[in-house]
């Protein structure tokens, strides 16, 4: 009997071996299989990514199609061979055109929540300076704007090109006056 229980250990020993080394097989297919399916996962996220980005330039390219369509309609009114009058009449449309194209234009971007920045103090986040010039205004007020910026709420799509005031010069003449006579 005890041989028959020493060989009933013995014959234990080979069959756990076998299962660890199933578990063991399965752990490292289960670990195949995540690795596919979050390669797969990174994938389908960056085609929806793709998907999306061409899907907001083709609306963005949608809406400005009216305005392509002003300047073709305003282009067929030109004469080939113009007078005088002829002249007059086309600078007349060519004003009205551009009046219309420009409020499209207009109207497309408020479509989109997109406004200029308006704001007259210098913030550095909204405006690049290229100019300071003193002035009888306080330092940082803007002085002058080159270049119109734009936001759509809090994200800036195009900064302010300014010229800002540097404050008031103190002349070397007026600190000598102000001093106390000795």
């Amino acid at each position: 009997m005890l041989n028959q229980q020493k060989m009933a250990k013995t014959n234990d020993k080979p069959q756990e071996q076998p299962q660890e080394a199933n578990k063991e097989a399965e752990y490292k297919e289960l670990v195949q299989r995540l690795q596919a399916d979050f390669e797969n996962y990174k994938k389908r996220v960056e085609r929806e990514i793709s998907d999306a980005k061409e899907a907001t330039r083709i609306e963005v390219l949608r809406k400005f199609l009216p305005v392509l369509d002003s300047f073709e309609q305003a282009m067929k009114f030109m004469p080939k061979q113009p007078t005088v009058e002829d002249l007059k009449k086309e600078n007349e449309q060519l004003k009205k055109g551009f009046e219309l194209v420009y409020r499209q234009i207009k109207a497309t971007f408020e479509s989109e929540d997109v406004k200029p920045i308006s704001e007259k103090q210098f913030d550095p986040y909204k405006h690049e300076v290229l100019m300071q010039e003193e002035s009888e205004k306080p330092e940082g007020t803007i002085l002058e704007e080159f270049q119109k910026g734009y936001k759509k709420g809090d994200a800036i799509i195009r900064h302010s090109k300014v010229k800002i005031s540097s404050g008031v010069k103190k002349d070397a003449n007026a600190k000598q006056n102000n001093l106390p006579n000795a």
